[in-house]
């Protein structure tokens, strides 16, 4: 099992993961759950949750229908999954779901993908599905509640990163190092450098641990804050005492 976040941002989609895959009786911590799908005429963007062999089995499926399928709506986005799960009752061992972003013409959709109750379209500009949906859910509810209805590109990133560093302090069945990945309006699909995930998560950690933050709407404000005293050049230790400090409460 795992957890997959995805916000729409202004101008692309945001996808993280963590990297932690429980088996009965171990764990894996570098597993890569998001990807980049090509269609004949577009690309979407990917994560995968739920059982490794059924994600893997589907995905293989799912690669080679879309290399042949051309997609330009959210209609025919719906058909093509609908068409890779059926019939869902035949495959019990492929328990999974995906969560599938595009951005067409008409508007950017993200797509609940069930093995078990078909294809789903998510009504709002985030979500969350696999362990610790709920917590991942809850945080970015909060966390976006104040700011514009699509945040820009790197503040979409450092909220999915936010909400991910939460469901790990919830959950032991969500860890690793967390991934994330882009797909901008333009087609492009770029994976975003460990290095950059690792400056936010030491930025945000903060905010984990302190839900005042949060409740009090003023994690935006921290984490534009924050991107000012990021060190210049290579990257290096953070240095909060150049931060601007919290408003009080």
């Amino acid at each position: 099992m795992t957890l997959i976040v995805g916000i729409v941002a202004r101008d692309s989609i945001v996808f993280g993961a963590d990297s932690q895959t429980t088996y009965e009786n171990s764990k894996d911590m570098d597993t890569n759950k998001i990807h980049e799908i090509a269609f004949k005429n577009a690309k979407a963007i990917l994560g995968e949750s739920g059982s490794v062999s059924g994600a893997e089995t589907l995905l293989r499926k799912i690669r080679k229908e879309a290399s042949e399928t051309v997609v330009g709506s959210e209609s025919v986005a719906i058909e093509f999954f609908e068409r890779i799960i059926e019939p869902r009752e035949k495959h019990p061992s492929l328990a999974c779901v995906f969560m599938v972003g595009f951005l067409f013409k008409d508007g950017p959709v993200m797509l609940k993908v069930d093995s078990f109750d078909g294809v789903t379209v998510s009504k709002k500009s985030y979500d969350a599905v696999g362990v610790g949906w709920d917590v991942s859910r809850f945080v970015l509810k909060q966390a976006l509640i104040d700011s514009s209805p699509e945040p820009f590109r790197d503040e979409a990133i450092a909220f999915t990163i936010y909400a991910i560093l939460s469901a790990i302090d919830y959950s032991p069945h969500v860890g690793g190092d967390i991934r994330v990945s882009t797909l901008s309006r333009a087609g492009s699909y770029r994976v975003v450098p460990p290095e950059e995930i690792k400056v936010m998560e030491a930025i945000l950690k903060e905010a984990v641990s302190d839900m005042r933050i949060l409740i009090r709407g003023k994690l935006l404000e921290r984490i534009q804050a924050a991107f000012t005293c990021l060190p210049s050049g290579p990257i290096g230790p953070l240095d909060f005492s150049r931060c601007p400090p919290l408003p009080p409460e």
